[in-house]
């Protein structure tokens, strides 16, 4: 096993960047644009029910839809943000992931939208699979901006996760994380 470097200014799309990256380093705000189109936020009392997954004929059917992060607070700028993910089907085993950073003024991700961001376009190639914990999840190839990296996807059909590939983390023999990264759960959206 060897060990990541601390990367000082990961980005959440690649970890999860690695999404699905890749949405990888979510403990980083990724840069963005300022469309400062407000959008309707749930209120706090408002539920929301959790849509059901599609039914899949195929490994990448599991994970197209709409994906949220939770809410990411930046309290050195009194700020937060949540990463939204669009997957969609390419092939039987690859998916491309569309990601935008939607930021807001305070720490709870609530009120009216101060930015939105696009954080680039991902392609996931589903390869082989592994055991983590009582999870199987899937290994695959995050390609971003030419750039491939290994990381690992899980979905229940309702939460996502993504390799945990935070500064500390550990890589197997193949450079696959050997984790899932348990604190940035994606929600699947209506």
């Amino acid at each position: 096993m060897t060990t990541r470097p601390h990367h000082r200014h990961a980005r959440p799309v690649a970890m999860a960047a690695l999404i699905l990256s890749t949405i990888a380093a979510l403990s980083a705000c990724g840069g963005g644009g300022s469309d400062s189109t407000p959008a309707a936020t749930p209120s706090a009392t408002e539920v929301t029910p959790t849509p059901e997954a599609p039914p899949t004929t195929s490994r990448a059917d599991a994970y197209v839809g709409t994906w949220r992060s939770p809410c990411i607070p930046a309290v050195e700028t009194n700020l937060s943000f949540y990463l939204e993910a669009v997957a969609t089907k390419v092939s039987d085993t690859q998916v491309s992931v569309q990601s935008t950073t939607v930021g807001f003024a305070g720490l709870s991700c609530a009120g009216g939208v101060l930015s939105t961001g696009d954080q680039g376009t991902d392609t996931y190639r589903l390869g082989g699979t592994t055991t983590v914990g009582a999870r199987v999840a899937d290994k695959v190839v995050v390609t971003r901006s030419g750039a491939d990296t290994k990381s690992l996807v899980y979905t229940d059909g309702s939460t996502l996760l993504f390799g945990d590939t935070t500064a500390g983390s550990t890589l197997d023999s193949e450079g696959y994380p050997t984790s899932l990264n348990m604190a940035y759960p994606f929600t699947r959206q209506p």
